[in-house]
């Protein structure tokens, strides 16, 4: 049955690619090659749960065997103190990474996501898993121990926090935010409907953008530093240093021209790599180093005197 499936759609792809360009051809082979091997990958998640269950199930049956109906009883009762105990513990592990988060926040960053309207379905999508990469990239700095199930523990580095905050969370993108960022609300971070210039006044903005004349030497306490929560294609282009301008907000660039040349693609970055160096630069690395650790190998970075 899987071979003929298989004969089938690759009958159906053939005919798809008829007619396409040779770029066209190799997307549409990359976007099944994806598909395949993602959904390899489910099939060998699923098949590891199934064995770990099963290995549960059978060491639960090796443990009863041969109990009364009260020993098995006070069997269960355990199991179920032992789950609670677990959960508490990592509720509050949780919540003093949370205040280590906000102890150790020096700097302030903010993702202005005000342009929802204008992008697709598509585009949304990629600017919450941005957002997730942005969670990500700040939180790695603070130093605890957060259980990941309640007998391991992982330890993060320490360092200096950077404080997060999002605004312009709204309609649909809120929607999408809710749904695939599973367990925001307890995140150290904020998410904010309001819009940029309803949360914070003018004279702690500092609007980051590629089209701003003037570099960003140095990060400064008390200024909050603003990143346009685009995804964008290349459509709307200009849109971050018009608003700083109409707004009257300060606009400042990473030079991205100075230490590194770019060998391949555009000095636009997204979202999340833009966070990412601002928390490497808050923790000490110059802005070449911050460069080399963030931006993807791909597009040719080389260091220059």
């Amino acid at each position: 049955m899987e071979e003929n499936g298989s004969g089938v759609e690759k009958e159906v792809n053939n005919n798809v690619a008829e007619g396409l360009s040779k770029n066209a051809r190799k997307k549409l082979e990359k976007r099944e090659r994806l598909r395949r091997n993602m959904e390899e990958r489910k099939q060998r998640e699923r098949v590891r749960k199934r064995s770990r269950n099963e290995a549960r199930r059978a060491a639960m049956d090796q443990q009863l065997a041969g109990l009364s109906e009260s020993q098995r009883a006070d069997v269960f009762r355990q199991k179920r103190e032992q789950g609670f105990v677990a959960r508490c513990r990592l509720r509050e592990e949780r919540e003093r990474f949370r205040m280590k988060m906000t102890e150790q926040a020096t700097y302030h960053v903010c993702v202005d996501c005000g342009w929802n309207e204008e992008m697709s379905e598509k585009e949304l999508r990629s600017l919450v898993k941005q957002i997730r990469y942005c969670y990500s990239a700040v939180s790695k700095w603070v130093k605890t121990e957060i259980p990941a199930n309640g007998e391991r523990s992982e330890t993060r580095a320490g360092g200096v926090g950077v404080q997060l905050t999002v605004v312009g969370v709204t309609g649909r993108l809120k929607d999408l935010v809710q749904a695939q960022l599973v367990g925001h609300e307890v995140w150290p971070m904020e998410f904010c409907g309001q819009p940029l210039l309803e949360r914070f006044s003018v004279p702690e903005l500092v609007y980051l953008s590629s089209d701003a004349s003037d570099g960003l030497l140095e990060l400064e306490r008390g200024l909050v530093y603003v990143v346009g929560g685009i995804v964008d294609r290349n459509r709307l282009k200009g849109t971050t240093i018009n608003k700083a301008k109409q707004e009257g907000i300060a606009a400042k660039r990473l030079e991205l021209d100075q230490g590194i040349v770019l060998q391949h693609g555009s000095p636009v970055l997204t979202v999340n790599h833009v966070v990412e160096i601002l928390a490497h630069r808050a923790n000490g690395l110059s802005w070449t180093d911050a460069y080399v650790a963030v931006l993807p190998p791909r597009k040719g970075i080389e260091r220059v005197p």
